[in-house]
């Protein structure tokens, strides 16, 4: 029987979030393929510093065996599990919330002495401990992007970051990974800026789903208002102060219904709000709460660039036109790419757009009668067990 081992940050039997989503559906994707699936998640000590949620250090630690959990372990007792352990391949997703050790880096060292390893890029934790790189709410990466004294001392996480990359320097220095994945180019890009010395051989873009081949017909639009969405969950980083901004402002507009298709505390006037979780619903619930609201604007504002980003691609195979920021990343990329929507550089800029409510419904006319088909469905990708076949 062959064993893939996993690392990820958190309990992803537990968490409704990006890098949970994508190792629930790889553990589905290895079980089909008849192979054991086990996950290395610690249990988190939080506290709370400057505002900011500040990992302590990590006592404990869950084993997760194809979807059940197995116990919890101190890192002793972890050490000695996964090293008497049968690897056929080690993937690791993220190592935040792990304590940066040498302990840690010798069992990772040893680990890929006995099978072939793999690394995750889901966010930029390898180049700061900010691992969406942001400062004072914004984008702090524009110029140049890694740490540097002069952009860096006086934010609150640089002492944090300067700890934190020397780990992974080290890491990436001496362990001789089969391959570094990444889920989109534009990652890859920012990455690959400051750890420039991996060979480009060495890294491979697979993203987490792929489009199935069948076409259905697009869902019905303005039926009677434009149905404008904020999809995900609230924070502010996703775009949720201008979200409630643009309610804000848009609410005279007769044209506009709002909603918010998601997870949020907030309950926000002239809004309808409906919770969306893939673990209680199944991986298209999202898909499926577009579609069955007809929505016809997605409001994908991340403030950061994304890496991925599911609710893009939940977005536009639902059929909506998306709506999103400049420094929103891999949305912003894909928005340009696949023509599904407007990219805009200011929050002022999508406003002065949205307040031409006229303007808007005959660009939308146009996008819904060229736009007349998307794909059925959005399907895990399995290239994975591919690379691994061939590092095996």
């Amino acid at each position: 029987m062959s064993n893939i081992l996993v690392f990820l940050h958190s309990n992803y039997l537990l968490h409704n979030a990006g890098v949970e989503k994508v190792v629930l559906e790889q553990q589905q994707i290895f079980n089909d393929y008849g192979i054991d699936f086990f996950a290395v998640c610690p249990i988190p000590r939080i506290k709370t510093i400057f505002g900011q949620h500040v990992p302590l250090p990590t006592q404990e630690y869950v084993i997760i065996k194809n979807g059940e959990e197995l116990g919890k372990y101190s890192f002793s007792e972890l050490e000695t599990y996964l090293l008497g352990g049968e690897w056929t391949a080690i993937i690791i997703h993220h190592l935040r919330n792990y304590n940066y050790t040498n302990s840690l880096f010798k069992m990772i060292k040893s680990l890929s002495q006995k099978a072939p390893m793999f690394f995750y890029i889901h966010d930029f934790a390898t180049i700061c401990f900010n691992h969406v790189l942001m400062k004072q709410g914004k984008y702090c990466s524009h110029n140049k992007v890694g740490l540097d004294f002069k952009k860096c001392c006086t934010c609150k996480f640089y002492l944090l970051a300067i700890f934190q990359n020397k780990f992974y320097k080290k890491l990436f220095q001496q362990i001789q990974f089969n391959k570094i994945i990444f889920p989109s180019e534009i990652v890859y890009q920012i990455w690959h800026t400051v750890y420039n010395q991996i060979p480009t051989t060495k890294c491979e873009i697979i993203p987490h789903q792929k489009f199935s081949d069948k076409q259905i017909p697009n869902i019905e639009h303005m039926i009677d208002k434009i149905k404008i969405a904020y999809v995900g969950y609230a924070s502010p980083e996703k775009g949720w102060n201008f979200w409630k901004r643009m309610v804000d402002e848009l609410t005279g507009f007769s044209n506009y219904s709002f909603y918010v298709l998601g997870r949020s505390t907030v309950k926000i006037p002239h809004v309808i709000q409906q919770e969306v979780s893939f673990l209680r619903d199944g991986n298209d619930a999202m898909v499926k709460a577009l579609r069955n609201n007809k929505i016809d604007i997605a409001v994908l504002w991340s403030k950061r660039p994304e890496t991925y980003s599911y609710t893009f691609f939940e977005a536009y195979i639902s059929g909506a036109f998306i709506i999103t920021s400049v420094d929103s990343g891999n949305i912003a990329y894909m928005v340009e790419k696949m023509h599904c929507g407007k990219v805009f550089g200011s929050e002022n800029e999508c406003l002065k757009w949205l307040k031409n409510d006229s303007e808007v419904q005959r660009q939308l006319e146009l996008f819904f009668e060229l736009n007349n088909e998307r794909p059925d469905k959005l399907i895990a990708n399995n290239k994975i067990i591919e690379i691994l076949h061939e590092s095996t």
